[in-house]
């Protein structure tokens, strides 16, 4: 929903370098100098786009529905549907809708035979994810070493969830068929009273603690390289990229829809009933879609078996351990070392490891045994190793910089992409 090249209707417009906004031109108008980006957007209306997960379900499945009707020889294998961060959000109800659909047997619409769905550092239970950043924040739940703030802020931030009327009873009011308004308003409170503090108190980057904020990491070299006409071209892409859709968000925010637990983890359990396996990760430097909160929400799914699994080390290619899994039969949980939000950047192998080995059914550990119901990971109930400090870095890295897979640091910090020409 946020990223990509989906649209409404095309405008000429620019992104604003002050707000962040896309403002459309007027005919003859010429973007402004500062203009960050300027180009064709979508446009810039949230009452043209879905407000909601729940809305945005429908318009998935009809994408879904014309590409199978146009690309019929990837549909034999099954689907397999996987996403991060907010993903948390849109992949279990897209996934309960398309299995809805199904079961209604449409004159004309594909039945789509979906096979597991993969999540990394996934936005999926408010309630217990925002619970989570006092934990990992204030009770040694990072594992790197990194001084908290001071003892007034640990406080404030315990009251701000668990006080009353606070965090805790803003998310029930929200989830007992709140309105807008109130789901609003937790979203906003409990983001200034409980996750922000640690934040502005460490100055670490939200996404990698390991860094300082801003990190340059993920690297953005990416955007560059799609926002050329050449590129644009050669995919039959008619709108300029940019990497999030503002309007979306503003629009998901006037319903305070990422306060809602929209019943996501009966959802999955529903579709683990249903044979369709499903992989939780997170990497462990990540803050905002912290571990801690992704671990406690795949102990609240209640999957049969769970609490009997243990923490074991997943075995990749390379031989060096990259994080744990607790896995019981389809169902599994993978700690990352040494990553941030967006896993792939810091990870590759192991993320590329855990996916191949879901997509073909096995344990994630090893890749050796078939994921059947019976199938129980070895291993301590809690995953208690500690990285340290070795990685954590105490200065900011220019944009320029680039991330090395071996050392886990930042390195090549005079690196500059080069694209051939516009």
């Amino acid at each position: 929903m946020q990223v990509g090249f989906s649209y409404t209707d095309l405008v000429p417009a620019y992104m604003d370098g002050d707000s962040g906004d896309i403002i459309e031109l007027d005919e003859g108008e010429s973007c402004p100098d500062d203009a960050v980006i300027c180009g064709n957007f979508s446009r810039p209306d949230i009452f043209t786009t879905a407000n909601s997960t729940a809305e945005a379900s429908h318009n998935f499945w009809l994408t879904i529905q014309a590409f199978v009707a146009t690309f019929p020889q990837y549909s034999k294998n099954g689907f397999h549907l996987t996403s991060e961060s907010y993903g948390g959000h849109y992949v279990p109800i897209f996934s309960k809708y398309i299995e809805d659909q199904n079961s209604k047997s449409i004159p004309g619409a594909t039945s789509i035979d979906l096979k597991s769905i993969i999540i990394g550092n996934g936005w999926l239970s408010p309630t217990l994810q925002t619970a989570s950043f006092y934990r990992y924040g204030f009770e040694a739940g990072e594992t790197y070493d990194i001084p908290p703030p001071k003892d007034s802020v640990k406080k404030a931030v315990h009251d701000g969830y668990y006080g009353k009327g606070q965090c805790a009873d803003l998310f029930r009011a929200c989830d007992n068929g709140g309105t807008n308004k109130k789901c609003m308003r937790a979203a906003t409170q409990c983001y200034v009273k409980v996750q922000e503090p640690w934040i502005i108190g460490t100055e670490r980057d939200n996404n990698d603690i390991r860094q300082l904020d801003p990190s340059p990491f993920p690297n953005g070299f990416y955007q560059d390289y799609l926002q050329l006409l050449k590129v644009r071209e050669a995919i039959g892409a008619q709108q300029t990229f940019y990497q999030l859709n503002p309007t979306v968000g503003e629009a998901f925010s006037s319903t305070g829809d990422d306060a809602r637990e929209l019943g996501i983890l009966n959802i999955i359990k529903g579709l683990l009933k249903r044979g369709i396996r499903v992989t939780l990760y997170a990497g462990d430097a990540d803050y905002e879609c912290n571990w801690l909160g992704i671990e406690a929400v795949a102990d609240a799914i209640g999957v049969p078996g769970y609490d009997e699994a243990g923490y074991t080390n997943v075995t990749t290619p390379d031989n060096v351990v990259h994080g744990q899994v607790k896995q019981s039969g389809g169902f599994s949980f993978v700690r990352v070392y040494e990553a941030g939000h967006a896993v792939g950047a810091f990870q590759p192998l192991l993320l590329q490891t855990i996916f191949a080995r879901t997509l073909a059914g096995k344990d994630l550990a090893r890749g050796e045994a078939q994921a059947v119901a019976q199938y129980r990971s070895i291993g301590p109930a809690k995953s208690t190793y500690r990285e340290g400090n070795a990685t954590v870095q105490y200065k900011t890295w220019s944009e320029s910089s680039t991330y090395n897979y071996n050392s886990n640091m930042p390195t090549l910090e005079d690196f500059q992409p080069v694209w051939n020409g516009e």
